[in-house]
């Protein structure tokens, strides 16, 4: 049995369908900040979700003004 860490915080992930790849990439700059992370845990994914929406939504209300 190979052992999986979370390339983010290092915890073990224990079950498959706890393994996530995170894709981070914006259409207005290419390449330059693409960046795949293979392994991370829920967590993890859960916390860059929320992260990303809470960007978002600050930009929505931005743009409203």
């Amino acid at each position: 049995m190979t052992k999986t860490t979370c390339d983010i915080c290092g915890k073990e992930i224990i079950g498959v369908r706890d393994r996530y790849a995170v894709s981070i990439d914006n259409d207005c700059v290419q390449a330059k900040y693409f960046k795949v992370v293979e392994d991370v845990c829920s967590d993890c994914a859960n916390s860059i979700y929320h992260y990303i929406e809470g960007l978002k939504n600050h930009l929505d209300k931005s743009t409203e003004s």
